[in-house]
């Protein structure tokens, strides 16, 4: 249903051009069918003359809104601080399984902390402490009084010592660094009998460190280990994500974060915490942008990982990209908005007044949901006696106020 001008327009002349104005029309959350309301200039259409442009002033009619979504595809990679490649449990002793000279072999490569050159250090147990290593090799004393003491010196040999009686470096080494870039701590299923090892530098390089029995089957742990190696270093980074209101006035920045869900500032700016799943992740990302007060995000209701995004000003402005800055690799994935649609302005003529069809038109603006929107006809060809303007034609929801004015200009 068409929601006509309320009153007869006024005419004006001045230069041998001709100006008709309609009253303002107003409609409100009382009016019937306002979700599919239109406004025509149809009570007192142009008769016998051509327009040659027109103008509506539309104020606080809505528009369809776009809609977009970030989905949070791995959690771990949107830590936004470095963290230390890890083996726990990586060195294990079990009972009488250990035997003199059972060896395994550490490399931990130069750009992850360790020698120049590269050096793989060969670790081997011993009954005694007499030999002395060659170059690359590690003895450690396989202590007979028990686990306990055979664990602890075998986290010497990678700590470091100067205690000869427990642990021997062969050239290649420094003593008192041991295996350099790798620390051995306390395991975790059992101090007494596991060595958990960590690289001493943070970032991705850690995770070329590599441990491989040589001699016996016991003293690495291979189940604790990926594909042979340390694992879950992670370079440092900001991870973003840059949202740009349908408004045009904001761009705003979310930052992955370990300390905050949200913090917003001026509505320009919010964290949101990375947890432990991709899940949670992304329900702390959804409240970031709640507090964004300029879109409305949900959980997808068939996957917890996706949030679905919404512009609160509606509009073909608020069809806007979605920025997503992953310096450690894929931790996201995003749809740009996409679905604004705004109220159309058309020109029409008839031969009858009753019967309208669509005027070509040459240029046209409407750039939202409020402003000022012009056409320019071509009117090539095109003789009718009467015209008439048409905002909003589709009948897209315009929603529950506004006033609308038409302007003509023709001869």
């Amino acid at each position: 249903m068409g929601i006509e001008q309320a009153s007869p327009f006024s005419n004006s002349t001045s230069g041998g051009y001709y100006t008709r104005d309609s009253a303002e029309s107003s409609i409100t959350s009382a009016t019937s069918s306002l979700v599919s309301g239109r406004i025509f200039a149809d009570q007192d259409p142009i008769e016998n003359n051509k327009p040659i442009m027109g103008v509506t002033v539309v104020d606080d009619y809505g528009s369809t809104q776009g809609t977009g979504s970030i989905t949070v595809t791995s959690y771990l990679n949107l830590y936004p601080v470095a963290s230390a490649a890890a083996a726990t449990d990586a060195l294990a002793i079990t009972g009488g399984t250990v035997y003199h000279n059972d060896a395994f072999t550490v490399l931990v490569p130069e750009d992850a902390g360790g020698y120049a050159g590269d050096v793989t250090a060969t670790i081997m147990a011993r009954n005694s402490m007499g030999s002395t290593p060659s170059a690359n090799q590690i003895h450690w004393y396989l202590d007979p009084s028990g686990d306990a003491a055979k664990i602890a010196n075998l986290k010497l040999a990678i700590n470091g010592t100067t205690d000869t009686s427990k642990v021997k470096f062969g050239s290649s080494f420094t003593n008192t660094l041991g295996v350099k870039g790798l620390t051995a701590s306390n395991g975790t299923a059992s101090i007494e009998t596991y060595a958990t090892l960590t690289a001493d530098n943070t970032g991705i390089n850690g995770n070329d460190i590599a441990l491989t029995d040589t001699v016996g089957t016991v003293l690495v742990n291979e189940s604790a280990l990926a594909s042979g190696k340390l694992a879950g270093g992670v370079d440092g980074g900001t991870h973003q994500i840059v949202l740009t209101a349908a408004d045009g006035g904001y761009t705003n920045l979310l930052v992955a974060s370990t300390t905050t869900t949200t913090d917003s500032e001026f509505g320009a700016f919010a964290e949101f915490q990375v947890a432990t799943s991709n899940a949670v992740t992304a329900t702390n990302l959804k409240t970031a942008i709640n507090g964004l007060d300029r879109y409305d995000a949900e959980i997808d209701s068939v996957d917890n990982t996706k949030i679905n995004i919404t512009q609160s000003v509606g509009g073909s402005s608020g069809n806007t990209t979605i920025a997503l800055t992953d310096p450690l690799g894929a931790g996201m994935t995003a749809v740009n908005f996409t679905g604004g649609i705004d109220p159309d302005l058309k020109l029409q003529g008839s031969h009858n007044g009753i019967d309208w069809v669509d005027i070509t038109i040459l240029d046209s603006t409407f750039p939202g949901s409020t402003g000022v929107h012009s056409y320019y006809p071509d009117l090539t060809n095109t003789y009718v006696p009467f015209w008439r303007m048409i905002c909003n034609s589709t009948g897209l929801s315009v929603g529950t106020s506004g006033t609308s004015k038409f302007f003509y200009l023709y001869k």
